[in-house]
């Protein structure tokens, strides 16, 4: 129950820039959710968890082991039983463990839980990436914005007054939301 309602809450917030919908800001994260190294540590740490719980399925259930050989000699005429000799032999051996002290179950469930860490720790990294570079993008905008207002407001200091002084630029109060 708990990894459903984690995993049902986690797409949410691993994907929060949305909310902005700015193509801009999609696209500079896209960029570098591609790019970004310690992502690709965790895909890469998620796909091995993953193969370690495929591994860890397998036991517990009943093994089937099945071999086949031939052999096929010639003797000479020296050894007192001249002609070809042909030799088939055939195996066949099955074997289940029994789980009697949980060792299989425990194991799967370790493996699985290894797999959920894995990929929360994946989710935090592309959280981390995305948030990084939304703040830097709002960052920039903001800068520009207050820089559109200096220029706004020294453009009406100009136009009120023909001229500025350096007094007149320090006094300016820009207000930006």
């Amino acid at each position: 129950a708990f990894a459903q309602s984690a995993n049902s809450e986690a797409q949410p917030v691993a994907e929060f820039w949305r909310a902005f919908n700015d193509a801009e800001l999609d696209a500079l994260i896209a960029q570098a959710m591609a790019a970004n190294r310690d992502l690709r540590i965790a895909a890469a740490r998620v796909a091995e968890a993953q193969a370690i719980e495929g591994g860890t399925r397998g036991l517990g259930r009943p093994t089937l082991d099945v071999n086949a050989g031939a052999n096929r000699s010639r003797s000479s005429d020296n050894s007192g039983m001249p002609g070809t000799r042909n030799q088939f032999t055939a195996g066949l051996a099955a074997a289940w463990e029994i789980d009697l002290f949980g060792r299989v179950a425990d194991e799967q469930r370790s493996a699985r839980a290894t797999t959920e860490a894995a990929q929360a720790q994946r989710r935090g990294v592309q959280v981390t990436v995305a948030a990084e570079v939304a703040r830097n993008y709002f960052k920039r905008h903001a800068c520009c914005r207050y820089n559109h207002g200096m220029l706004d407001a020294l453009e009406m200091l100009v136009a009120e007054h023909g001229t500025i002084a350096a007094s007149d630029v320090a006094s300016v109060t820009i207000d930006t939301y």
